[in-house]
Parts: C-alpha cells; structure tokens; sequence
C-alpha cells in the first residue's frame, strides 16, 4: 500500500511540472518581451519570437549558440568591455536575479539600449538563466531630450536672474555667457555686439567656455558677406535670422569654424540675431557637445534667452530712464515666475510619458495640499509654491524601474531602497533651477516624519519646513484613497483613521486637523 501511494504521489509530482513547463513554455513564445535561454556554458540555446525580431535576426535557430558578448559592442558607453557581461551572467546564476542596462548590437550592427532582467528558471529539472530584454531607446531618448530641456531652462532661470540684477551691458553679457558655460553644460557662449562701422566688425562683448582670444581673432569677427564673414554669429546677425548646424566637425560654413569644433571637439552649434524692436544688436552662439543637438524645445527656451539679453542690452542702454528700467525689472520678474511654472509642466509632462499614474497622484496631491494650506489661511503666495512643488514631488521615480513602482506584493529590502533613493533623486534633478519657493525641499523632504522616522535625511520637528508636512499628509492620503496598480483602493475612511493614529508623531497635528476637517466638510472633492 505504501508503495502504490509514494508512485502515486511522484505521478502528481510529474504531472505538475509537466503543466508547469507547459505553460512557462506559452508565455515564453507570446511574451513581447525578448527573451534568451542560456545554458551552463553560457551559450543561448532557445528564444523567442519577440528576441529574433529585437536583435534584427531571419530565424530562431541563427541566434542559437551565441553568446551575450556576441550580441554587444566591444565596448559599453562607460567604457566597459564585453568581459562585463560574462560576470553579469555569472552573477546572476550565483544570485539567482540581476536587474541593469545594456547596450546591445543588433544583426545590422545597429546599438540600442536595453533593460536586461536576468534568472535563474527551472527547465527540465536543470537550473538554466532566462535574459528578459526590452528595448529602451526610446525612453533614453525621451530622458535625453528631458535632461537637455531642464539644462535650457536652469539657463534661462539664471540668466533671467543676473538680468533683474545687473548694472551694466558688459557685466550682463558676460554673466549670462558664464552661466551659459557652468558646469560644463554647454563648452562654449558667445556674445558678439554689432558695429555700424566700415568694417562692419563685430565685437565680442561675452564670451566663455573653450574658446580663447586667438581662436576670435582666427574666426574673424564681421558681419559683412565676406570670406571672414560666414561664422555663425556673422551670419545670424546679417540675415536676422536663427542660425542652426547639429553637424559642425563636417559641414561647417568656413574651415576656421570647422578647425575650432574639432579642436575643441563639439559637434552643434546655434546662433541667435539679438534684436529688438526690429533692429539688430548682435547675436548669441552657443555649442553643444553631442551631434543633432539643440531639440525644438530647447531651441525655444534659448530664443527665450536671446529675446531677454536683447531686452536686457536696450534697457541697460536706457538706463537714465528711471521708469523705463523699473518697468523692464518688473517685466523680467513676472517673465521668471512664468519661466519657473513652465520648468514645472514641463517636468510634469515628462514624467506622465514615463510613468502616466505618477503624474496623475501628483496632479492630486497638489489639488489636495493646496486646499490644506488654504484651510490653514497660508498666504497666497507660499500656497502657489506649494502647489509648484506638489505636482513634480516624485519626479525621482522617473529613474526608478517600472517593474519596481508597479510590482505587486511585497517589496525586497534592495527594491524599497530604490524607491527611497526617488526624494534625493528628485532633489538633484532640480537644484540648480532657481525657484522663488523652496521646491526643493518639497521634493527633498515629503516622506520625513516628525519623530525622525522618515526618509531620506531623518530629520525631526521644526527641521522639515511647513510645506513638506502639508505634503506628506496629503501624500499618504491621495495615495490610500486612490487605486494602485497593484492594489484597489482602501477608501478615505482608512486613510483618516492612517493619519489621525500618527497625529503629531509622524504627522503635523495642524495639518491633520486641517485635512480631516476639509474632508468633513467637502469630502474629496478638492
């Protein structure tokens, strides 16, 4: 009896994995994402569909027997050789799951940029590592395109500050050519003056960056249609019009200029005609490192840029109009403000591309805190700040996996540090951007508690600005009240009863009695 029993419990045993291996064996040949078996010598012995389209190839068995070095460049962006990617492998067989980037080469020679999970999977009673890739070009574009746009706008943020502030036209231009340059995020401004002389020369009245005297003296600064005369800035200022070459090192319009972007190895340039009131003051040239840069976005915040120095020149050079200079401040200030809610929606924009629920529990939390604050009667303007730094308090989960925000079930200790990287990351994203409230420290700061439970810093009490404390509330209500992808709703009732248990130990009792009484009163229509 015993025997008759132990074979019928190895036939279930069987049969089990049998129906398992089947259908691991369906979402294997369906799934879209690409996806590799690699045996115990690392060598791939089976794909799928979704791999052979990725990777450019005609059939399944032309991919057999390669390796994952054969599906890579020789070296990595950073540098990395393929060696990097048999200890990955090598890793992920000892650890048993390894998450990271890379970059592949498809049959064609084409690169791509890929997420790559690797694990360990049971296949017929033998340990083998399945590589899940997806192709990620596009959302590194999307992040390029993002971070370039946030550089144009710390530019303008800045420049439009130095402009409130300056004294004098040279002192301006200068200024704004340095802050252009700083750290490096564009190797080169220029600022060229025209001259109504003979010559019709051209003065270089700002400049920083790579570029030396001798390399002005070489270009040969006239705005006439000359030989000397075709540099970019030459050319913006005589045809009035915006001057662009993403390809310089080949295709530039005079060999000086060519020499200097090989020199100095950029490959963009953009030049704008600084004019005002229809008249031609100079022109502004700035470069940029990578080929095919300056994106439409940019192009317009740099525009921007140009048309507040051509602002800023005038009125500078009208300085003994009292009233002329105080109305231009006041117009530089409202332009500031507006260029601060702009930085804003466009970060905002950006993380609804990458992650559309992030957005919209930004878009209510900043609905919600707002109505908290005017329920404690802040003043209007520390209200509009907090709103501003509402909507883009996650921006640092735009560098978080999408399989670690939406994943569901409980999260490893290597994933919820991670998640608790998205307030320092979200920080450093936006310090250098000058607002008029202190976002950053929103951003920093919304999941500190008051008794130093909190993340990233521990800070207590009075050392978490009111603004952080209105948004932490208003954070963990929205998010219990909302549904998740990975959970439904838990209802408003369960997420007063989460903050009034924490009153005055994680949460600001002001706040909290602020909230629940709106609730009470409007319910949540915020």
């Amino acid at each position: 009896m015993h025997i008759i029993r132990d074979i019928s419990e190895q036939k279930k045993v069987r049969q089990a994995l049998e129906e398992s291996e089947e259908s691991y064996r369906a979402l294997f040949e369906t799934s879209a994402d690409a996806l590799m078996l690699l045996d115990e010598s690392h060598s791939i012995f089976d794909v799928n569909r979704a791999a052979v389209e990725l990777f450019g190839f005609d059939s399944i068995d032309e991919m057999q027997g390669l390796r994952p070095a054969d599906l890579s460049p020789e070296r990595q962006s950073n540098g990395e050789t393929v060696q990097l990617a048999i200890e990955k492998v090598a890793q992920a067989s000892t650890q048993g799951m390894l998450f990271f980037e890379w970059l592949h080469t498809r049959k064609s020679g084409e690169l791509f940029t890929a997420d790559v999970l690797l694990s360990r999977v049971p296949i017929k009673g033998k340990e083998v590592i399945q590589a899940t890739v997806r192709d990620i070009s596009m959302r590194k574009e999307m992040e390029k395109q993002l971070e370039h746009e946030i550089r144009a706008r710390r530019v303008v943020s800045a420049s439009n500050q130095t402009l409130v502030h300056a004294q004098d036209e040279s002192s301006l231009l200068q200024k704004a050519c340095e802050l252009i340059c700083h750290e490096e995020s564009y190797p080169l401004a220029m600022v060229g003056l025209k001259q109504d002389d003979t010559e019709k020369s051209i003065k270089v009245a700002g400049r920083a960056g790579v570029m030396t005297e001798a390399d002005v003296v070489e270009l040969g600064m006239t705005w006439s249609d000359t030989e000397q005369g075709q540099n970019m800035t030459a050319v913006a200022i005589r045809n009035s019009q915006i001057q662009i070459n993403r390809d310089a090192q080949k295709k530039a319009r005079c060999k000086a200029c060519k020499d200097l972007a090989i020199k100095y190895d950029y490959h963009s340039i953009l030049s704008f005609p600084l004019i005002h009131d229809g008249r031609v003051l100079g022109g502004l040239t700035i470069a940029a490192s990578d080929p095919d840069a300056f994106s439409e976005e940019e192009i317009e915040l740099l525009s921007e840029l140009a048309s507040d120095l051509s602002y800023g020149i005038v009125s500078l050079r009208s300085k003994e109009k009292r009233e002329h200079a105080e109305q231009a401040e006041h117009e530089v200030v409202v332009k500031l403000e507006r260029s601060t809610q702009k930085t804003v929606q466009a970060i905002a924009s950006a993380i609804e591309v990458r992650d559309p629920y992030t957005a919209g529990h930004q878009q209510r939390v900043a609905l919600l805190a707002t109505a908290i604050a005017n329920e404690m009667e802040m003043d209007e303007n520390s209200v509009i700040g907090l709103a501003l730094g509402a909507t883009i308090h996650d921006i640092g989960k735009i560098y978080v996996p999408a399989e670690i925000l939406n994943r569901p079930g409980k999260l490893t200790d290597a994933e919820f540090e991670i998640i608790k990287s998205h307030p320092r990351v979200g920080h450093d994203i936006i310090k250098e951007i000058d607002f008029p409230w202190p976002v950053g420290n929103m951003v920093l700061m919304h999941h500190e508690r008051l008794d130093g439970s909190g993340y990233p810093q521990g800070l207590k009490g009075d050392e978490i600005p009111i603004e952080a404390r209105i948004l932490a509330v208003a954070d963990v209500v929205e998010a219990i009240d909302s549904h998740r992808p990975y959970r439904p709703t838990l209802g408003i009732d369960f997420a007063m009863e989460e903050i009034n248990k924490h009153r005055g130990s994680w949460y600001d009792s002001a706040v909290v009695d602020a909230c629940v009484a709106l609730i009470e009163r409007e319910g949540t229509a915020w």
